[in-house]
This record gives structure tokens, C-alpha cells and sequence, in this order.
């Protein structure tokens, strides 16, 4: 007869057929025995079921008996009934012979035989926890897994069990109601978390070996699983199919399936498995890492960033209270180097880094009481996002500087994933011991525009300089590192004898047919820029002023005799005096009304 897989303590029925007269069987019984081999094997339960002669029911070839309720506690792959057709002494015969050995005794096996057919008693189900497991022995042992998952939003990791994404935990297989005698493999595998979000990738889950059961063990449990992405994940479990091989292989249970109920065709699953995956979390990244750090010397950040000029004329400085700009990729890792892509929306708490400007020349050694900050981020896509804060150190009061800066920031999110100790190279507090990043280094100058005022003669062509200035620590000195700043300039033109407050702020100057021998350049070169006048036929003033009123970091203070956009600006000019024979002489003393 064809035996099919069952599962422990589960119980089923058995229908024992024989060709013999009911007159000399007594008992059937029914043992059973492991078969590893051939043979009949090893009996695990003897007298396993029995019916007595008045249960046989006949048949056109004899007798059959059912057995029900038959269930054992263990699990064995393969498994055979061994049936035995005992004559026990209160038969008929023994009333017609009672000399006979067995009569009156413990009766006598007229025919014994193991089934044909191997099946197998599996386990009904599996059972998997999972827990963290610290580093720290003075830190305990928290549980991954949690009894609803109904609701759930990311927590901080103070008010949750965290896992670094790619470090080890606990985790552990059981074989329920026993794995006493199941000796199998255990497959598991990342299967997607009830809660998770449907863009949530699956990463891959590793074990340093496969887990298998022996036939004494309840439970197989391993310190060294690991899961490579962030976010939540669910773990799905089942043996490998081997244990119900001899079933299987047959069509004796239902390949690839676990369930545990008898289906129309008598049959179960040959699988032992969890119920349903097991939903684990929450993981979070490792750290963070700077995307791009090969360099040398690494630069993420640029000078004056309000500015048009850029490559090689980019400015190597930055003036007190004009911007610079940062801009730093930040990818969220695990432990073994890899990106975790889950790392977005709200299981991405980092939205913002902490930045600093460093400065020995400081008196705290740092800026920061005088930063103010712009933040911008992309936000997070792929396990990267990239930050590009415009940062800004102010005026003082009074001038000061100039700072060497190193432009650097922390990063470190509310579950406390940080960049690694060991990539930090800025000591912010002066401790000897590194805490920030570098971002960049610059230099900080405070900064003013300087205008020359001269006189001429009325036919002289004139070269008006302006120039930049920063305070070197004791006075303003050109600053020829200025290649960046724009020349706009405004011109108010006053001949001799005109009015002065009815004289208009110009885009060019208008003292009789004065003009420009050639446009000005766009902006400074080494810090200076010439204002190439021709010369004037007639007498009178030109005044110059920069147009500042986008920046700021060069003003001078104000000035009522200035338009609104040159306020900060100093006032240049050129006055136009009488020459007569050499158009090189001025007449010092000549009177303008």
C-alpha cells in the first residue's frame, strides 16, 4: 500500500489488509520502525496501533482492519509500518487445543512484514527569531522581531531595536512541536516586510554557513547572520526538501507546498517552513561616507560662489560676509562598503549636516559663532544624497582676519549612524582629537573697495585705478588674489560752474565729449581694475562710485552724497583743471564755482 507524508503529532488512520481466516488471527498490531536501508530497521514504537478479531471487517480477499489515531512525537525521513498478525490464545483453537504454546500465553506472530513503502513524519512548522548581537558585553541582547507590526512608522533608534545594515546578529531556526529526529537543512531567504514600503528593495541575506538540523536538535541557531540593506525586511524559511525526499520523489506529498492540512488527494506538503515570512527590523545603515574621496586633497567647496568666474580665475579666498558654496555627496553604507539604497524618505532621518569653520587665527579657534547658513540637500535617492549649503561667515564690527579656514561638517543622523572615526582629519575643539570632516580649506579676508581721487589737466587722458583691499592684521593692503569681483560702475559729471545737485548718477560719464578709450573689464584682475578716461575739452569734476548693492562684504559704510546702489562705495573722481601751452600742466589754483 502507498504511504504519504505526515506530520508530527498529527494523526491519521491506516488500513491493514490480509488473505487469512478470521478464526486464527486474533490481534493485528502495528509498529513503527525507521528505515535507513533496506531492511526492516529500527523500531520506534511498538504496538503503535491494534484491533482485535470482532474489528476486522471482510473483504472479497480476506480481511482489513483500520487503524486510526496514530500520531508520534518525532520527526523521521523514513519511516515503515511493520505488521504483525498475532494469534493471542482465546481463539478457538485454543479451546480445541489447548496444549498449544501459545494458548493461555503471550500469543504467537503468525505473519510479520514491513510495508513496502518508506513515508515520512515531518515537522509541522518552523519557528525563527532574531535578536541583535552587541559588541558590547554589557550591552543585552534586544529582539528583532515584534508581535505587530500593524501601524508602524520608523522610530529613532532610542524608542526601537536597530540593526546595522551588513553586521552580524542572532538568529535562530526551531522545529515545532519537535526536531527530534530532523535532520535537515534550513534555506532562508528576504522576503518583503508587511509594513515596508513598496519602493523598498530586498537586500541579501547572509549566514557564514548553511543551518542544519541534527536529529537531537530542537533548535539551530547562528551569531553571524547578516542582512546587507536598511529599512525593514521580511525572512522566509523551509527546509530543503531533502528530509521528505522519499515521499516526494514519489508524489507522496506535495512538492514545494507546507501546508499541514491533508489535501482532496490525501496528500500534505513535503516542505517544513514558517507559517508565513517572519518580518524583522528595523536596519539602518552602517555610516556614511563621502562620495568621491580619492583626491589628495579634496575640495567640496567654491570660493565666492555668487559669483560668475569659474575654472582656473575661481578665487582661492572668500571675503567675511560673501558666500561660499559646499557641495558634498554622502552615501549611506553598510559594513562591508555597499550602498543602502533604502536609505530614503522617512528611514532617512539625515536631512541636514553640521558645519564648521576653523580658524587658529580665531580666538575660540573656530568661526562658527559668526556662521550663518543657507541649507539645500537633494534628498535622498540610490543611498546617496548630496548636500550644498551656502555658508557664510560674517563681518565683525571692526576689521579683522584674515583666517586660514578649514570648512568642515559633521554627519550624523537621530539613530546616531555617523561618519566613520577614522575618515574625520579636523579637530574643531582644539582636543587633539579629530571630529569633523573637511570639506575644504580657504582663506577669510575682510574686504573694501578703494577709489583713487586725482586731478588733471582739462586735455590729459586719465587712468582712474580702483582697486580691492583686505586688513592683513594691521592695515588694508590691495588684494591681488581678487579676480573675481565685478566692475559696474556710476559717474557723475559736473562742469564748472554747473549744479551740483542737479547732477544725475550715469552709466558713463558725460563731462562735455569725455568718454571711455575702452570698455572696462568685467570684473578685477589681481585685485585692480582702470578706469581709461580720454580727455575732456572743457573744466569740471567726474565722481566715480561702484555699484555694491550686492555686495556687501566690500562696504565702506555709508555715504548721502552716493546713489542707493553704490552705498558701501567710496567716492573716486578726477577733476579737470585749464592748461594752456603744455596740455600736461594743471593750474592748481584755478577756482570751480
Amino acid at each position: 500500500m502507498a504511504l504519504y507524508t505526515r506530520v508530527v503529532d498529527q494523526a491519521f488512520g491506516v488500513t491493514v489488509r490480509f488473505d487469512a481466516d478470521d478464526s486464527e488471527i486474533d490481534k493485528v498490531g502495528l509498529d513503527l520502525v525507521r528505515s535507513d536501508g533496506g531492511d526492516c530497521g529500527e523500531v520506534l514504537q511498538e504496538d503503535w496501533g491494534s484491533a482485535n478479531a470482532e474489528e476486522f471487517e471482510e473483504t472479497d480477499d480476506g480481511y482489513e482492519v483500520t487503524l486510526t489515531d496514530l500520531d508520534y512525537g518525532e520527526a523521521v525521513a523514513r519511516a515503515r509500518l511493520r505488521a504483525r498478525l498475532v494469534v493471542d490464545g482465546t481463539s478457538q483453537w485454543c479451546e480445541w487445543f489447548p496444549f498449544l504454546p501459545w494458548c493461555g500465553g503471550g500469543g504467537q506472530v503468525e505473519n510479520e512484514g514491513c510495508s513496502s513503502d518508506a513515508f515520512t513524519i515531518r515537522p509541522a512548522k518552523l519557528s525563527l527569531s532574531a535578536t541583535t548581537n552587541p559588541a558590547e558585553e554589557d550591552l543585552t541582547e534586544e529582539d528583532l522581531t515584534r508581535s505587530d507590526w500593524s501601524n508602524y512608522t520608523p522610530k529613532t533608534c532610542n524608542n526601537e531595536v536597530c540593526q546595522a545594515a551588513g553586521d552580524n546578529f542572532n538568529l535562530g531556526i526551531e522545529a515545532l512541536p519537535t526536531g527530534q529526529g530532523f535532520d535537515a537543512e534550513i534555506l532562508l531567504q528576504p522576503s518583503d516586510h508587511p509594513q515596508a514600503p513598496a519602493w523598498m528593495a530586498l537586500g541579501t541575506l547572509s549566514l557564514p554557513t548553511s543551518l542544519s538540523f541534527e536529529r537531537d536538535a530542537n533548535k539551530v541557531t547562528t551569531d553571524q547572520a547578516a542582512y546587507t540593506e536598511a529599512g525593514l525586511v521580511a525572512v522566509d524559511a523551509h527546509d530543503d526538501g531533502a528530509f521528505a525526499a522519499v515521499d516526494r520523489d514519489k508524489g507522496h506529498c506535495v512538492t514545494g507546498a507546507a501546508d499541514n492540512t491533508v489535501n482532496a488527494d490525501g496528500l500534505v506538503g513535503c516542505r517544513t517552513a514558517l507559517p508565513e515570512p517572519e518580518p524583522l527590523g528595523r536596519f539602518i545603515p552602517d555610516h556614511f561616507a563621502v562620495v568621491d574621496t580619492d583626491d589628495i586633497d579634496p575640495d567640496y567647496i567654491t570660493n565666492r560662489s555668487a559669483l560668475s568666474c569659474d575654472g582656473e580665475e575661481r578665487d582661492e579666498f572668500t571675503y567675511l560676509g560673501e558666500t561660499l558654496a559646499a557641495d558634498v555627496t554622502l552615501e549611506a553604507r553598510n559594513v562591508a562598503e555597499a550602498a543602502t539604497e533604502n536609505y530614503r524618505g522617512e528611514y532617512a532621518p539625515l536631512s541636514a549636516l553640521d558645519w564648521s569653520v576653523v580658524a587658529p587665527e580665531a580666538e575660540d579657534g573656530h568661526l562658527d559663532d559668526r556662521l550663518e547658513l543657507v541649507r539645500d540637500t537633494s534628498g535622498w535617492e540610490q543611498g546617496q544624497a548630496s548636500f550644498t549649503p551656502e555658508v557664510t561667515v560674517a563681518r565683525a564690527d571692526e576689521p579683522d582676519g584674515p583666517f586660514t579656514a578649514d570648512v568642515a561638517f559633521v554627519a550624523t543622523d537621530a539613530d546616531g549612524v555617523a561618519l566613520r572615526e577614522a575618515t574625520l582629519d579636523v579637530d574643531r575643539d582644539g582636543d587633539e582629537d579629530n571630529d569633523h570632516r573637511l570639506a575644504g580649506e580657504t582663506i577669510l579676508r575682510y574686504g573694501r573697495l578703494a577709489i583713487e581721487r586725482l586731478t588733471a589737466a582739462t586735455f590729459s587722458e586719465v587712468d582712474l585705478p580702483l582697486r580691492a583691499e583686505y586688513w592683513d592684521g594691521d592695515r588694508f593692503v590691495e588684494n591681488e588674489l581678487d579676480d573675481c569681483t565685478p566692475v559696474e560702475l556710476r559717474y557723475r559729471s559736473l562742469a564748472r560752474g554747473g549744479d551740483p545737485e542737479a547732477a544725475e548718477w550715469e552709466g558713463q560719464p558725460a563731462l562735455g565729449d569725455l568718454a571711455l578709450r575702452e570698455p572696462l573689464p568685467p570684473r578685477l584682475e589681481e585685485g585692480e581694475v582702470v578706469v581709461p578716461f580720454e580727455a575732456p575739452e572743457e573744466r569740471g569734476e567726474v565722481a566715480v562710485c561702484a555699484d555694491l548693492e550686492n555686495h556687501a562684504y566690500l562696504h565702506r559704510g555709508a555715504n548721502e552724497d552716493l546713489p542707493d546702489v553704490c552705498q558701501g562705495s567710496p567716492r573716486g573722481s578726477v577733476w579737470y583743471g585749464i592748461s594752456s601751452g603744455n596740455e600736461n600742466v594743471l593750474y592748481t589754483r584755478e577756482v570751480f564755482d
